[in-house]
């Protein structure tokens, strides 16, 4: 009996031991591919110019007294901090804070009164009055309405003359609290340009025009404040705050309600929204901050820790909780398996979303490496947190392109005025009315397209869009029905409805 036991026992070690080995092997090996891995990757992105020291992407922040976002009531939506585990956000002028928040429409339930550049929606100015009317007992004069804010409306407007707009960075050596970190200030802000957008709608309809490029100019300068957080959050933020911005610019030619002052400064404006570069410095940083700084991360933290960042990125990415498991994967597995982790997600951002900003095309999201590829220990970290690259800059080229008509349009509108008519070809806006025409994003080293109406209607100024043929600048929807416009389909062009040309 005890000669079997020993045999058994002799068996077991034998097996534990080889398995003890093998395991040895296994993790020597992990770490040494994982490193070389990702060495490879970060000679790769270096020499691709990317910049990998966090606090080197980090905005310096200029004068207090040049700064719009300095100024208090802007500051104190963003200075702010958070109580114990970030349930609870605590700012450090909690009044001025309220009192910024405060500074709204009244709340219009479904109803979404906005003008849009992109389906040719003029402004329901007539359905927010009824709102305001209703609140207020009142005859519903919005600007009137508005001047209950008249004085902190004052203060903001004289503020966007200032030439600079950088809002604070709060970057934590822990990147669960990096990624945690409330940003309620982006709602604050998105609530507060709505007001800008009716205020400068009708203002140019009252032909207070005075009033309505305050409220633009404003309008401007809160979207650049958010553009100035180098996230992909930020940007997309401060990219739906353009559009806005976009769309009183439309309203106003549409109907044409700009002067030629006007038009001059919107058209210097939008020369300076410099759209795609910053969207490829919040790609930079979504990489460095995030890809990178979750996988380094993850080399060297407890297993609590590591449960807690990966919840943290599932939650937010919409996946589900991380289970209890990888607080264990943490503490057993080889550094190199983050490393290989560092070095998939690391290329994936720099295929799929840096490369084709910088070459100015869009990717293609049905050839996703990450959307083919099989989860496994070498790219889990990248199918939780990756985001979706394609949609964003789809969105972002889409914008680029906006601002590059508008500031086209704005040109034409001025020949307009000085010659009574539209010019037969855009080659004649330069240079009198523009330095140039603006270049394609989707027919690199071909201006915008531009078509005059027939007999002294509007013209057509449009990009050959995503797929890269020119429908003559018809504009294609996702159906009859839609108002969402089908991207990959047709030209995008203004709102404009042409006669011969349906939207």
């Amino acid at each position: 009996m005890k000669q079997g036991l020993k045999k058994l026992a002799k068996i077991f070690g034998f097996f534990l031991l080889t398995g003890i080995t093998l395991f040895a092997l296994w993790c020597a090996w992990e770490n040494w591919s994982g490193a070389r891995e990702w060495k490879k990757t970060r000679e790769m992105l270096i020499a691709k110019g990317i910049e990998l020291d966090l606090q080197k992407q980090m905005p310096s922040m200029p004068p207090e007294e040049r700064n719009f976002a300095r100024i208090p009531l802007i500051a104190a939506v963003t200075d702010l901090g958070t109580g114990p585990e970030n349930s609870e956000i605590i700012y450090e002028n909690p009044q001025l804070a309220e009192r910024f928040q405060q500074i709204q429409l009244p709340d219009l339930g479904k109803l979404n009164p906005f003008p849009s550049w992109k389906t040719g929606t003029p402004a329901k100015l007539d359905e927010v009055r009824k709102v305001i009317a209703a609140e207020t007992g009142g005859g519903g004069d919005i600007l009137a309405w508005i001047e209950q804010f008249g004085k902190e409306l004052a203060e903001i407007d004289a503020a966007a003359e200032l030439p600079d707009n950088q809002m604070p960075v709060r970057i934590s050596e822990s990147v669960v609290d990096l990624i945690s970190f409330p940003l309620p200030f982006f709602r604050d802000f998105q609530d507060f340009q709505q007001l800008q957008t009716i205020r400068a709608c009708a203002a140019l309809r009252a032909g207070d025009n005075r009033q309505a490029r305050a409220a633009l100019r404003t309008s401007f300068r809160l979207q650049q404040t958010c553009m100035s957080h180098p996230t992909v959050i930020g940007y997309l933020v401060g990219r739906t705050m353009l559009e806005r911005s976009l769309s009183v610019i439309w309203e106003g030619l549409e109907a044409d309600l700009w002067t030629a002052e006007d038009l001059k400064w919107i058209r210097d404006q939008l020369a300076a929204t410099t759209l795609l570069p910053q969207l490829e410095e919040a790609l930079v940083f979504e990489l460095v901050a995030f890809q990178i700084g979750t996988g380094t991360f993850m080399k060297s933290i407890s297993a609590d820790d590591a449960r807690q960042l990966v919840s943290t990125i599932g939650s937010i990415g919409g996946a589900p909780s991380a289970p209890s498991s990888v607080g264990l994967l943490a503490l057993i597995v080889p550094t190199g398996i983050w490393d290989h982790n560092l070095a998939y997600g690391a290329r994936a951002a720099w295929k799929e979303g840096i490369q084709p900003v910088r070459e100015r095309r869009i990717p293609d999201p049905g050839s996703s490496r990450i959307r083919s590829d099989r989860r496994n220990l070498h790219n889990f970290l990248t199918h939780v947190s990756f985001p979706a690259y394609s949609v964003v800059i789809t969105r972002g080229f889409e914008s680029a392109v906006a601002v590059d008509i508008a500031r086209t349009a704005c040109a034409a509108e001025l020949y307009r005025m000085k010659h009574g008519d539209y010019p037969p070809s855009a080659n004649d806006l330069v240079p009198d009315f523009i330095d140039r025409i603006p270049e394609d994003l989707f027919n690199p080293g071909t201006p915008l397209r531009y078509k005059k109406g027939a007999q002294g209607d509007r013209y057509r100024i449009y990009s050959v869009g995503q797929n890269g043929a020119d429908d003559g600048g018809v504009v294609e929807f996702q159906s009859n029905k839609s108002t969402s416009r089908a991207l990959g389909k047709g030209d995008w062009a203004w709102g404009y409805a042409y006669p011969g040309t349906e939207n």
